[in-house]
C-alpha cells in the first residue's frame, strides 16, 4: 500500500488485493489510519519502510 501517495479507499486497494476484506483489521491495528477526507492512510513511517523495500526490489 505504500504504492499510494495518500488516501485511498478500500475499492482502491480491492483493486491492488482481490479479496481485500482487512482494512478495519489494519485500522483497528493502527497500520492504516483514516485521513481527513475520510480515506486511509499508510502512516509515514509505514510508507517509507515499504517505498525503500519497493526500491531494494527494483
Amino acid at each position: 500500500m505504500s504504492a499510494f501517495p495518500g488516501e485511498f479507499g478500500a475499492e482502491q486497494a480491492e483493486g491492488l488485493f482481490p479479496g481485500w476484506a482487512q482494512c478495519a483489521d489494519l485500522e483497528a491495528a493502527s497500520v492504516l489510519i483514516r485521513g481527513p477526507y475520510g480515506g486511509l492512510l499508510l502512516p509515514l513511517g509505514h510508507r517509507e519502510y515499504g517505498a525503500d523495500r519497493l526500491a531494494q526490489l527494483g
